[in-house]
């Protein structure tokens, strides 16, 4: 008796720990899934992302994407990503014959090889997540959506997924946790476009920041068709669905048209003439009202430094507690504007805005062939982008 008494309680209390399990994985998976706000995902294909490496060579912007050659050492985005500042992620496009590439977030901090969250990329259209972990160790991690569901794209396999040839993959960066994208493109009901976003996978661990786009590419060439910043925003009242996310696609390359091609008339020449003379006006403005202008442009292509004379009325101290100055550069590939965004603060000590002088040498590759380009400033003030303020933008030419 004593003994079936015994068995009854073990076997009750085993109960009790399969429920709380059940419970405990239930709430794990709410919690990383599941939430009152609508999760919108905004991509701008404006918004290229640039990667640079210490050898131009291996690396080659052409109108099909990023070439990138087999290289030894990390290609990484032109720009950071900061905790809430201008993008909080990245979206890229795989080619349908790459493979053996690792794609993902590496601490701009960090001096080694390695990046802390990524894809690695084998072959056949699958890969791993792998992350740094506590003990500094690269671990293949246990993908949630693979863990909580059959899918045929996990192969049978809690750490393996499968990805189809329009897919779009990435990673976002959500109230510090490292959220992996799946992002596909469909057609409703009426026949237009409309794009579903699944999180497939969430990190336990939190990043450090600054952050940069990172590819690590050592066994083969590659290309990668497309990859864009992207940045999120939440909407509520809705009824809640359990992976769906929202992307709102904020530019169309259908839309986008070939520019016209500049006459050579007397007429169009001195039209040009007169907005080279324009002069920007300064006065009458209220002292909260700050603007800066670009008044003159130079670009020496031996050299590769850009000279751009400005007209402002920030003070040193409002300069002095800029964030950054972005230099940015726009490029017309294609028929397709993409934007580079250079840090000049990365070059020159503040506050001096005046005369700026900058080398756009390692951006050297993503300037061939291109007769003009133009440039504009961006004055950044706080975390906020609708409060940075933008300059008039300018035209350089004469890149040989």
């Amino acid at each position: 008796m004593i003994q079936t008494n015994k068995l009854k309680i073990i076997f009750t209390f085993i109960i009790i720990l399969v429920l709380t399990f059940l419970f405990m994985y239930d709430k794990s998976l709410k919690e990383f899934f599941y939430s009152t706000n609508k999760l919108e995902i905004n991509i701008n294909r404006k918004n290229n992302i640039l990667f640079l490496t210490d050898d131009l060579e291996k690396i080659t912007q052409i109108n099909k994407g990023t070439f990138l050659m087999k290289h030894n050492k990390i290609f990484k985005s032109n720009e950071d990503i900061n905790r809430n500042f201008k993008y909080n992620g990245f979206v890229f496009k795989p080619n349908v014959n790459l493979k053996n590439i690792k794609i993902g977030l590496h601490n701009n901090n960090d001096k080694k090889e390695e990046m802390s969250f990524y894809f690695d990329i084998k072959e056949n259209k699958t890969f791993n997540i792998k992350e740094l972990d506590f003990d500094n160790n690269y671990r293949i991690q246990n993908i949630d959506l693979c863990l909580s569901t059959e899918l045929k794209k996990c192969l049978k396999k809690k750490n393996v997924y499968t990805y189809h040839d329009n897919e779009l993959l990435g990673i976002m960066i959500d109230n510090d946790k490292i959220n992996y994208l799946s992002i596909n493109k469909t057609l409703d009901s009426d026949n237009n476009v409309e794009y579903i976003g699944n999180i497939i996978h969430k990190s336990i661990h939190i990043p450090n920041y600054p952050l940069k786009v990172a590819i690590y590419n050592t066994k083969n060439d590659n290309l990668i068709d497309v990859a864009y910043w992207i940045t999120n925003s939440y909407a509520t009242n809705f009824i809640p669905n359990e992976w769906s996310v929202e992307v709102i696609d904020s530019y169309d390359y259908n839309k986008e048209e070939l520019p016209p091609k500049e006459s050579l008339s007397e007429d169009i020449e001195e039209v040009n003439n007169l907005e080279e003379e324009k002069e920007y006006s300064l006065e009458n403005l209220e002292p909260w009202d700050k603007k800066i202008f670009i008044t003159s442009s130079e670009f020496n292509s031996e050299t590769n430094i850009l000279k751009l004379g400005t007209k402002t009325n920030m003070t040193e101290d409002n300069i002095k507690y800029l964030k950054n100055v972005l230099v940015n550069i726009v490029l017309n590939i294609d028929g397709i504007e993409r934007t580079l965004s250079i840090p000049y603060y990365e070059y020159q000590i503040k506050p001096n805005l005046t005369t700026m002088e900058i080398d756009i040498s390692k951006y050297s590759n993503y300037l061939l062939n291109l007769g003009e380009f133009k440039s504009y400033l961006e004055l950044v003030r706080s975390d906020t982008q609708n409060k940075n303020i933008i300059s008039n933008d300018t035209k350089i030419i004469n890149i040989v």
